[in-house]
């Protein structure tokens, strides 16, 4: 199921949208995978699936074993417990790092929180940066004052570094 995601639409009509992309899946679910490659045209390569990298499952709906011989590059898999919801990631280890992995579930889970606070948020506002990492991002990386002699001019300042290091 692929979904496109309008930025400037809100939670609510985003999760109004992917509804209505289910319920349009299911009722083709039953169309020839083999003929659907074939009315679009796709090159089948064995080690990868031709139409999506990112694969999530409900687990409480569906079962992981429906996905056993697609070659998909992340599974996001969630399971609906009684007063939360439990999720899992697979990964291809050649493609991605477990910090890449880590960071991209806290950007996620970010996305969540923000996103079930308010179904009204326009998609496009909804922050995923975790505060701390915004912080360091603003404040720490971008931090470019240095010291320097203000009675100097900058072509001086230029001329006496190239003295240093020609």
């Amino acid at each position: 199921i692929r979904n496109i995601i309008d930025e400037s639409k809100n939670v609510k009509e985003f999760l109004l949208q992917v509804r209505q992309t289910v319920i349009e899946a299911i009722n083709n679910q039953n169309f020839p995978f083999p003929v659907l490659l074939d009315l679009c045209k796709q090159e089948v390569r064995e080690s990868e699936c031709p139409f999506f990298d990112v694969a999530f499952v409900l687990e409480n709906i569906q079962s992981k074993k429906f996905l056993k011989d697609t070659p998909y590059r992340v599974l996001f898999s969630f399971n609906r417990m009684e007063n939360s919801i439990r999720f899992n990631v697979e990964y291809d280890s050649y493609l991605y790092s477990e910090d890449t992995i880590s960071r991209i579930m806290k950007h996620f889970i970010q996305w969540l929180e923000n996103s079930t606070k308010n179904s009204s948020l326009i998609l496009s506002n909804i922050d995923i940066i975790p505060t701390t990492i915004k912080k360091a991002i603003v404040e720490e990386f971008n931090n470019i004052q240095v010291d320097y002699p203000h009675d100097i001019t900058l072509h001086r300042l230029f001329e006496m570094q190239v003295e240093k290091t020609p």
